[in-house]
């Protein structure tokens, strides 16, 4: 195993550690554009992964459950932010439409 190799599943355990500390939790703004870049850095660590060098298939799978959980919920908060927009937005053109009358 390559240091490079070693290198990569350090920084694969460091952003579970960081991506775990999120989960569940509300995240302003500036937390969920961070975890979202976190997320995709993580993701590809994954992917590149060897789990032999993890501690076992069953370590590797818990890992990517937490990217699947962690990716579940920042696309969740994305989906009521834009339906607040679109219901703020709603709301003023409704209102700008009785002003017209």
């Amino acid at each position: 195993m390559a240091k490079r190799d070693l290198d990569a599943i350090h920084n694969l355990y460091h952003l579970q550690v960081e991506l775990g500390s999120k989960l569940g939790r509300k995240l302003s703004e500036k937390d969920h554009e961070k975890a979202k870049s976190q997320l995709k850095e993580f993701a590809s660590l994954l992917s590149n992964a060897d789990w032999r060098y993890m501690g076992g298939e069953d370590v590797y799978n818990s890992l990517v459950t937490l990217k699947d959980e962690i990716g579940e919920q920042l696309r969740s908060k994305a989906s009521k932010k834009l339906q607040g927009i679109a219901r703020r937005a709603g709301a003023a053109a409704k209102k700008a439409f009785k002003r017209k009358k």
